[in-house]
């Protein structure tokens, strides 16, 4: 392999055995791996935390020296790259066993691992300048690498898909994370661009991919579910509602993908222009009510320069302003309540909520 994606090291403590152990079989495997390609990048992790407290004492010991053996071990030609998947875990929540992580323990240790890769450079690919011509690129036309390849897909715009060797809505699957693409696509001009995507789910519940823009801006992205299915969706943060802005200079720019489930896959990229006054806000806002008086609270609004007003219509007549707001209604009902957001640039958006309102206890 090219990469490899490398945890190990706690079965031998729970074997007995001691961190110079462990230190000694981790340096020969990775001279056991250079045997074969003497290029190797390797993604070396820190040890996430068990049940155990006493393999958890020595794992504790032995993670503060791994950064250390892999500076000793990294080359030019075949650098070692620490991910720390440590920092953060809980074995509480990510474990399903003493020591094997469960879904949210995959997720967490794809997140490290995908991290340190993308951070490293190792993916980064420079496609020919024949694929650099254009605003809209098909991702198969793209350098993929890893177990992305292109495939035929029904309702690709080109007839085919920059995807992973699976379309049968396969679980989370970390190892996969080594398979990617990178497409090149040209800005004409300086300026704000969004990127506009027809991507393919793997799962009906979690699809996802890690991505970066010339190397840098490194996110992970999540889009709705859809096994098989096309679907369109803008470039965002994982959970956010809003769109990634990129400020681009004119020409070619590499967008590299790192797909995190087996059967994901990309159909097309398209660099989409900021439009003159920037992107609309979007309204977001939450309630809470004790009888007639409730509270609102509209800090999850966003926008990609700053939202500067904030104007609330209680659906009774009323209205307030600010951020937050607080309203006594007359009486118990439901009521649709509209939160209105004006940016810096003067585009407003709305959200609106039925809100049910208790009355006072007889």
């Amino acid at each position: 392999p090219d990469v490899v994606i490398l945890h190990a090291g706690t079965n031998d403590i729970i074997q007995g055995q001691s961190n110079a152990d462990v230190i000694a079989d981790l340096t020969a495997l990775i001279a056991e791996m250079r045997a074969h390609n003497p290029n190797v990048v390797v993604i070396l992790s820190t040890l996430i935390g068990s049940t155990n407290s006493v393999w958890d004492s020595q794992i504790d010991l032995l993670n503060p020296q791994l950064p250390g053996l892999a500076a000793s071990l990294s080359t030019a030609q075949s650098p070692v790259i620490i991910s720390d998947a440590a920092a953060g875990f809980s074995s509480s929540s990510m474990l399903f066993d003493q020591v094997h992580p469960g879904a949210l323990g995959q997720r967490h240790l794809a997140d490290a691992f995908g991290s340190a890769l993308l951070n490293s450079g190792a993916l980064t690919n420079t496609p020919t300048t024949a694929n650099c011509s254009v605003t809209t690129e098909e991702a198969e036309n793209g350098v993929l690498s890893g177990n992305m390849q292109a495939l035929a897909q029904a309702g690709a715009s080109g007839g085919q898909i920059a995807g992973t060797d699976d379309f049968s809505g396969n679980s989370f699957d970390p190892s996969n994370v080594v398979g990617g693409v990178s497409i090149c696509v040209q800005a004409p001009t300086a300026g704000l661009y969004t990127v506009d995507m027809d991507v393919v789910g793997a799962t009906t519940s979690r699809n996802s991919f890690f991505f970066s823009m010339d190397a840098s801006n490194f996110g992970s992205y999540d889009f709705p579910p859809g096994p098989g299915v096309i679907v369109g969706d803008q470039l965002e943060a994982a959970g956010g509602a809003d769109p990634i802005v990129f400020n681009l200079s004119a020409g070619d720019h590499n967008l590299n993908f790192l797909v995190r489930e087996d059967g994901a896959g990309i159909d097309k990229v398209t660099l989409v222009p900021v439009p003159t006054g920037g992107l609309d806000p979007v309204a977001a806002f939450t309630s809470s009510c004790t009888s007639l008086t409730c509270s609102f609270d509209g800090i999850g609004s966003s926008d990609d320069g700053s939202v500067v007003s904030y104007d609330w219509d209680f659906g009774d007549g009323n209205t307030a302003t600010g951020v937050n707001a607080s309203h006594t209604f007359a009486a118990g009902a439901t009521y649709s309540v509209t939160l209105t957001v004006t940016d810096n640039d003067g585009n407003t958006n709305s959200a609106v909520s039925s809100v049910s309102v208790a009355g006072p206890a007889v």
